[in-house]
């Protein structure tokens, strides 16, 4: 095999370095000109077809590294393994695949993948996502341009404002002088006619000291005598009139000041800033292009068709007797065990049991702290979370699988009752607040659907939830957005919905709490079959889970007994 695809591989074994013209995928080596022709009629390559080598170069790294030989066996990988997710040649499955019960052809999962549905909605899927892009960037570049027009906007508002405040005060300067100027002109007018009335006193007064000195002088005794008398009562009367300016308000001494209005004068300080830019964040209403809602991951086992519901066989491994009263949650763990939640006000446990369906201890509400509703396994932190329906406490409780111990719990505003869990987020319904979804991260809750309320049941499968209704007898398919996608609702089937599970296929299994059954529902929710009745051991069904790792199905009534299956699929 040629370490370089331009490289002739034939050649490079017998060290001789010809560039190669051709590549052969199956053969996963170039050819140069002269091993084409030897390529074409050797009888195992003859039927190979090849690709120019310039061509073949134009694939992605991560394509050209794919080979179809194991690099530990150097074996061809003609089987795939689904529980594990990858190719394996026939030494793999042997050495470490020997356990695992879903193993298939690999040219059963290949077989014409280029028109299969996955690669068809992948290259719909890119063609969407760039639409999106252009859909984003115009939205963000329309949304600048308005941005930068409402700054122009408020510019402007914000110099007329200005412009009004300046003229406002420019107004009231304005009125204030006035008055200034006019109480200085009457105080100046007062004075003026003040000044006059001195100025005829004065010239009185000073006419009368010159007759004084021209009567003293040429004046007879008897008109001096006369006179002075006159005299005196004019300058009493021109003295009572200077006591009485003394006396009023005339002399009264003038000043002028100004006090500034308060608001005004503490506009500096009470007031900070001219004003205050609001950035306001709302939700885009763009709307992306999504013809499907894709599976978040995609696996290789979606190339094949599912198993349909009708191949699909269940073989009683063993019944297991439980103890618990009302039981409402099961959840199969990684090693086999199995959890089982009892819900009781007044008494709730948790019960582990073993493979063998054994009980091996229970943890009561003294320890739990709530009541118990329903169970699931995290993998995130290797625990068991538990609902606490309705109880006294509402919230989810942690019960850690080595140390069985009860880590804190984490408080919700509501009741919550089925749980499901994908990655680290849990899906949990509540009685009359909707389906949601808790952030284990940062503890954050989100609302998904409002309308999917009661004691309903909850499951999760690549991109989608799986919800039942306990009163609507229905069984309800959505995204993780919460939009629904289908609904099954057959009361001949299926009556009183509660436990529900997904296998590997996307088949939904759920319980039937008053038609004492189990139906299996294929992934569009077109098709349905009956798995389980009455006539198997169901004395109301409350609660079952799918092991996706050992396809092993686990289905327990709400009183003394469960039963473990393991599910095959007939030709």
């Amino acid at each position: 095999m040629s370490s370089s695809p331009s490289f002739c591989g034939i050649c490079d074994i017998l060290h001789i370095s010809k560039p190669s013209e051709v590549w052969c995928p199956q053969c996963e080596e170039g050819l140069c000109t002269e091993c084409i022709e030897y390529h074409s009629l050797v009888k195992t390559s003859r039927n190979h077809t090849t690709i120019p080598i310039d061509e073949y170069q134009k694939l992605p790294s991560y394509v050209l590294e794919i080979k179809e030989h194991c690099d530990e066996h150097h074996e061809k990988l003609n089987l795939y393994c689904r529980e594990h997710e990858r190719p394996c040649c026939r030494i793999c499955i042997v050495e470490n695949h020997k356990d695992c019960k879903n193993v298939t052809i690999m040219e059963e999962i290949i077989k014409n993948v280029k028109t299969s549905n996955m690669f068809t909605e992948i290259e719909h899927l890119i063609k969407e996502m760039i639409e999106n892009i252009g859909k984003i960037r115009q939205n963000r570049e329309t949304n600048s341009s308005f941005v930068k027009e409402q700054k122009r906007i408020i510019e402007n508002e914000i110099q007329e404002l200005r412009t009004k405040i300046n003229n406002h005060l420019d107004k009231l300067q304005e009125d204030l002088m006035k008055e200034m100027t006019e109480a200085v002109k009457q105080e100046s007018e007062e004075t003026h006619e003040l000044l006059v009335s001195l100025d005829e006193k004065q010239r009185k007064l000073t006419e009368y000291q010159t007759n004084i000195v021209n009567i003293k002088r040429y004046a007879s005794d008897l008109q001096t005598c006369l006179a002075l008398k006159q005299i005196e009562k004019d300058v009493e009367t021109q003295d009572t009139c200077l006591q009485s300016i003394v006396n009023s308000c005339s002399l009264n001494q003038t000043k002028l000041s100004y006090k500034i209005d308060t608001d005004l004068k503490n506009i500096t300080t009470s007031i900070q800033k001219f004003g205050e830019v609001v950035v306001e964040s709302k939700p885009c209403e763009i709307k992306l292009v999504r013809k499907k809602e894709k599976q978040a991951q995609m696996m290789v086992a979606d190339l094949s068709p599912s198993i349909p519901v009708d191949k699909i066989q269940l073989k009683l491994k063993q019944k297991i007797n439980t103890t618990g009263i009302n039981i409402t949650g099961c959840s199969f763990l990684p090693d086999g065990r199995m959890v089982l939640s009892c819900y009781n006000p007044m008494a709730s446990n948790v019960h582990f049991i073993n493979k063998e369906g054994v009980e091996l201890f229970q943890i009561g509400k003294n320890k739990t702290g709530s009541s118990t509703y329903d169970t699931v396994f995290i993998k995130d932190n290797n625990s068991v979370a538990v609902s606490s329906g309705d109880g006294d406490k509402r919230c989810i409780a942690m019960i850690g699988i080595e140390s069985s111990e009860i880590m804190t719990p984490i408080f919700m505003d509501t009741h919550i009752y089925g749980m499901a869990v994908r990655g680290r987020t849990i899906y949990y319904c509540t009685r009359n607040k909707g389906l949601k979804m808790l952030n284990l991260s940062d503890k954050s809750v989100s609302d998904l659907n409002s309308e999917m309320s009661g004691f309903n049941y909850v499951a999760t499968f690549g991109d989608k939830l799986y919800c039942t209704n306990y009163a609507t007898h229905s069984v309800t398919c959505c995204d993780l957005h919460g939009t629904t996608q289908w609904e099954f609702k057959d009361e001949r089937v299926l009556m009183g919905s509660v436990g529900i599970s997904v296998d590997n296929d996307g088949n939904v299994y759920a319980a039937g709490f008053k038609s004492n059954n189990v139906v299996v529902i294929s992934p569009d929710g077109q098709r349905h079959r009956q798995l389980l009745s009455s006539k198997d051991g169901l004395r109301k069904p409350r609660v079952l889970d799918y092991d996706r790792s050992t396809n092993r199905l686990l289905v327990v009534n709400e009183r003394k007994s469960g039963f473990l299956f393991d599910v095959t699929w007939g030709q």
